[in-house]
């Protein structure tokens, strides 16, 4: 991302996470259809649920796809109440990921190095108008989704806000996290 294009802040991206929640039953559910999709490939009730959410000013046009995704993936969960502490368990993926991790090292089963390599492979992608990266992201976050977890989508939105960053800070601090816990956890076992 270059200052060309403007800096989008946390507070922009959980303002459209908080007014996809507010939604109608009827449009949320055209988001979720929309789910692993580019903005330019959704169709209009998605792309009309989305631009009542969506009010950045033009400046911040380049996050439209990004925003776009995670506005989807959100509504594959219901409406987390905030009375019921359901807003609290949210994580962000890269800590799912770290867990996921964890989890199948410790069955010894080859399940982690399948997901590693998806992993790495999604790592590996620049966000662009191809949508591939949306896609495999997409699978990801559902695979989560199904094994349980509520995934934190101001912060993958910000992630990806962030994505084609110079230096990779993004992808560095995911396997920072999913790593890095692994190195501590081998000096303990010692």
């Amino acid at each position: 991302m270059s200052s060309e294009f403007g800096r989008i802040k946390r507070e922009d991206i959980s303002e459209i996470i908080e007014g996809i929640c507010k939604l109608p039953a009827r449009e949320r559910t055209a988001l979720k259809r929309c789910c692993g999709k580019l903005l330019k490939d959704a169709d209009a009730g998605a792309t009309m649920a989305f631009y009542q959410v969506y009010s950045l000013p033009a400046n911040l046009d380049w996050t439209k796809d990004r925003l776009f995704t995670v506005a989807c993936m959100r509504c594959m969960w219901d409406v987390l109440g905030e009375e019921d502490g359901e807003e609290e368990k949210t994580v962000p993926i890269e800590k799912v990921l770290y867990k996921k991790r964890r989890e199948l090292e410790e069955k010894d089963s080859g399940g982690w190095s399948g997901m590693e390599r998806r992993l790495l492979r999604l790592l590996d992608r620049k966000w662009d108008r191809d949508g591939i990266l949306c896609t495999d992201l997409w699978r990801m976050v559902k695979q989560m989704k199904n094994e349980g977890n509520i995934i934190d989508m101001v912060s993958l939105g910000w992630d990806l806000c962030n994505w084609n960053a110079e230096g990779r800070k993004v992808q560095q601090h995911w396997l920072q996290v999913c790593y890095q816990k692994k190195k501590e956890e081998e000096k303990n076992a010692d």
